[in-house]
């Protein structure tokens, strides 16, 4: 991460950076989060009736596969996912951490 994030930043003597003059257009930051931000998860498995998403905290991206790492603290695990919608107008003041 912290090279793909080298070559999105321009370097003092040139206007463009790496990944601008290797590709032919500026890179996409959009995918970029800040650590700890909340989102709700879509979970995969359960009833019907059962909540279909569950909130957790970003925690960071995977080496090897396309997603982001979360938290869950109501079933205390990590896990990687990619169908999430983060609240990205604010933290949760107040939220209480386990």
């Amino acid at each position: 991460m912290t090279t793909k994030l080298l070559n999105m930043a321009p370097p003092k003597k040139i206007s463009q950076t790496p990944y601008g003059i290797w590709h032919g257009m500026p890179a996409s930051c959009k995918y970029l989060k800040v650590w700890g931000n909340p989102a709700y998860v879509k979970r995969l498995v359960g009833d019907k009736l059962d909540s279909s998403s569950s909130l957790c905290w970003f925690i960071g991206y995977p080496k090897e596969i396309v997603g982001y790492y979360f938290y869950d603290l109501s079933e205390q695990r990590v896990f990687v996912s990619q169908n999430i919608v983060f609240l990205e107008k604010g933290f949760f003041i107040g939220h209480p951490m386990q």
